[in-house]
């Protein structure tokens, strides 16, 4: 008999992922920041990730923030416009 390798499937985040959802509740909180929202995709805590976000964008300049702002645009532009072609 072969042993399992690896960390076993978390059942909160296998019924998450079957149902299609982005977020699940875990039943252990964050070391970090105590809640329990995670994502499906990865398992990431939701709330650092927001934090980690924001950190980041914080500590841009204001010539990043404009080339950030350009992309985030053109990622929106492309989108509506893909949009568009399948309705």
């Amino acid at each position: 008999m072969m042993a399992t390798r690896g960390r076993p499937p978390n059942p909160l985040r296998a019924a998450a992922k079957q149902a299609g959802e982005k977020f699940y509740a875990d039943q252990f909180p964050c070391d970090f920041c105590g809640t329990n929202k995670r994502y499906v995709s990865n398992a990431g805590c939701v709330a650092c990730a927001i934090a980690r976000g924001n950190a980041r964008y914080a500590a841009l300049d204001n010539a990043q923030r404009a080339i950030l702002k350009a992309k985030d645009h053109e990622r929106y532009v492309e989108r509506m416009a893909d949009e568009e072609t399948f309705e």
